[in-house]
């Protein structure tokens, strides 16, 4: 998972962490403004003809004022 927002010069700054076993991820919100978090889960596709893998894709966006 990931966490991005943009500093003051406007460059982009960026987290990333894994979850832990309970599925849970914490990053810290360090600056005000807009943020985007993102998520991507993926796993071997069983019994699947057509792929080989099977991903489930999220994002969420805040702003902390």
């Amino acid at each position: 998972m990931e966490a991005f927002t943009r500093g003051r010069e406007g460059r982009v700054a960026a987290q990333a962490a894994t979850t832990d076993a309970d599925g849970r991820v914490t990053f810290t919100v360090s600056a005000a403004g807009p943020w985007l978090l993102r998520a991507v889960h993926m796993q071997r596709c069983a019994g699947c003809k057509d792929a080989d893998w099977d991903s489930s894709w999220s994002s969420y966006g805040f702003a902390v004022r």
